[in-house]
C-alpha cells in the first residue's frame, strides 16, 4: 500500500468512496438527503475543500486502487488553538477496506500535522459503521461534539406552563445579550471544562443580538410577566449543497438556552416543540443539532 498527497486526478475517484459512504450512511440514518450519493456533486464538494487555504490531504492506493483519502485543513481558533480539522466531507474508505484504514492514514497525516505545529486534532467521524468509530478510537482520539438527527413526524400539543412564547423582534435585543453567556458559563464548568475565555462574552452579547436581523434564525423566547427565561433559535435555510450533514427537507437546532434559575421546569421542551411546530408548518420534517457528551 502507498499512502502519498492527494493530487487532482484522485478527485473523481475519492468522490466515488464518498458516495458509497453517503449511501451506507443513508441506511442506518434515513433522513440524510439522498443528493449526495451523486458523484458528481460530491467532486465539487472535493474540489471546494482542496480549493482552501492551509490543507494537507492524503490518499492510500494499492495495486492502482485507491483505498481511502483523508482531507484535513490547519486552523487557528480562539477556542480550539492551532489545530488540524477534517470536516464530515473530508475522509473515506472503500466499502470492504478494514477500518484499520483509517488508522495508518491517521498515523501518516498526523506526521504532516505536527511539522505544521497541530499538537490538537479534530475529526468529524461518520457513525453508520461501528468498525469506523472504533478506529479512530482506538487511536487515540475521543468524543466530544455528536450530532443528532430527529423526525418531526407530528405536530405537538399546546403546553400548560404559564410562560408566553413569543418570535424574537429587535427590542429583545438586550434581552438576548443577558443570557448569552448561559451555555458558554454551562460547558466552561465540570464535567466539560470548555474554553469560556472572558473577551469572548462580549462577541457573544453581539452575536446573539444580531440574531433578531438575521432572516435565516427562527428565535423564540420564553416569558413569565417580563423575565425572559429561556430562548431557543433554529435556522430556517433552504437546501444545502455542500453540508452532506444536513438531512433532507431539515433545519439546524442552533442554540438554545434556558435561564439558570429556571431549569429542570420544562421550559426548554416547550421552547422546542414550540420551534418543531412552526418547522412543520415550514414543511421541514427533521432536524439536526449538535452538542457536548460530556
Amino acid at each position: 500500500m502507498i499512502i502519498r498527497e492527494f493530487q487532482e486526478n484522485d478527485v473523481k475517484k475519492a468522490a466515488g468512496i464518498l458516495a458509497a459512504r453517503h449511501k451506507r450512511e443513508r441506511i442506518k440514518y434515513p433522513s440524510l438527503n439522498q443528493a449526495f450519493e451523486e458523484v458528481q456533486l460530491l467532486e465539487t464538494i472535493i474540489k471546494e475543500q482542496l480549493a482552501e487555504p492551509l490543507k494537507i490531504a492524503i490518499v492510500a492506493y494499492e495495486d492502482d486502487e485507491l483505498l481511502g483519502f483523508l482531507i484535513s485543513h490547519i486552523k487557528t481558533d480562539k477556542v480550539f488553538g492551532r489545530c488540524a480539522w477534517i470536516a464530515y466531507e473530508g475522509l473515506g474508505i472503500v466499502e470492504g477496506v478494514d477500518a484499520s484504514l483509517y488508522r495508518n492514514l491517521y498515523a501518516d497525516i498526523s506526521t504532516r500535522w505536527l511539522e505544521m505545529g497541530c499538537l490538537k486534532h479534530y475529526v468529524i467521524v461518520p457513525a453508520g459503521r461501528d468498525d469506523v468509530l472504533n478506529a479512530w478510537l482506538m487511536s487515540s482520539f475521543s468524543y466530544e461534539q455528536v450530532f443528532g438527527i430527529n423526525t418531526l413526524e407530528m405536530a405537538f400539543d399546546n403546553h400548560d406552563l404559564d410562560i408566553e412564547i413569543i418570535p424574537a423582534k429587535s427590542k429583545h435585543k438586550a434581552d438576548l445579550e443577558s443570557i448569552s453567556d448561559t451555555i458558554m458559563s454551562f460547558q466552561a464548568s465540570s464535567p466539560t471544562y470548555a474554553v469560556a475565555l472572558p473577551e469572548m462574552f462580549k462577541e457573544l452579547e453581539k452575536g446573539y443580538a444580531g440574531l433578531v436581523e438575521d432572516e435565516e434564525a427562527h428565535v423564540l423566547l420564553a416569558y413569565e410577566n417580563d423575565k425572559l427565561l429561556g430562548f431557543t433559535c433554529g435556522y430556517f435555510e433552504d437546501e444545502d449543497n455542500t453540508n452532506m450533514m444536513k438531512p433532507y427537507k431539515g433545519f439546524e437546532l442552533g442554540v438554545a438556552a434556558t435561564n439558570m434559575m429556571y431549569q429542570k421546569k420544562g421550559v426548554g421542551t416547550v421552547l422546542t416543540k414550540t420551534l418543531f411546530n412552526d418547522a412543520l408548518k415550514k414543511k421541514y420534517e427533521s432536524s439536526i443539532t449538535d452538542w457536548r457528551i460530556t
